[in-house]
């Protein structure tokens, strides 16, 4: 079975026929030009993102199985007690984790997002991250969006362009409803027949 991505799991919740398809390489939308500005908007504000966080290591392996050992050796050694683009498996589902930073005896998952107002698919985002990682093994004591703040003028330092915003409570559940289902979703992208709409 090949791994699921996040993208995949969260368009399934939304309809099943669009993440069997998106699973199973069909009906593929072709990006546009926004989409394309969008997508390198994103890995902007995510690399300046860490800059908020000195001493991190950037997994930056792209194939998913070298992610997830460059990640497991990064967690075995101890090395670091930030990761960006952390990379776990947990069955068939795959997550990376924008910022993952040691807090405690735990982690602080953080999801970096180019808005500047929390949404409810950004919570989805982050709760999907959280449920592979806390599956997996890692103790994740708390859940944030790093969003751009409103605030924000040009000539102000690099920390005044995001805010973080805790959303630990609203995560911890909505994770919780994705795991109960996780293994039905699992077993309907799997399947060689498309759900109906």
């Amino acid at each position: 079975m090949r791994s699921i991505r996040k993208d995949v799991f969260l368009s399934a919740l939304e309809c099943p026929t669009k993440g069997w398809k998106l699973y199973h390489g069909l009906d593929m939308p072709k990006l546009s030009v926004c989409d394309e500005f969008r997508i390198h908007q994103g890995q902007e504000i995510g690399r300046r993102a860490r800059h908020l966080y000195p001493g991190g290591v950037l997994v930056y392996e792209t194939h998913p199985d070298q992610a997830l050992q460059r990640t497991r050796s990064i967690l075995e050694r101890q090395e670091r007690d930030t990761i960006f683009e952390a990379t776990v498996r947990y069955g068939a589902l795959t997550a990376r984790a924008d910022i993952l930073t040691r807090q405690g005896d735990g982690w602080h998952l953080i999801e970096v997002k180019s808005g500047l107002s929390d949404k409810k698919e950004y919570q989805a985002d982050l709760a999907y991250t959280m449920m592979v990682f806390s599956t997996s093994g890692l103790d994740i004591t708390r859940a944030s969006l790093l969003l751009l703040s409103k605030e924000y003028r040009l000539g102000d330092p690099q920390e005044a362009l995001f805010l973080l915003v805790d959303k630990t409570a609203q995560v911890i559940a909505l994770s919780q409803d994705m795991s109960e289902i996780a293994g039905q979703v699992t077993a309907m992208l799997s399947d060689v027949d498309s759900p109906e709409a």
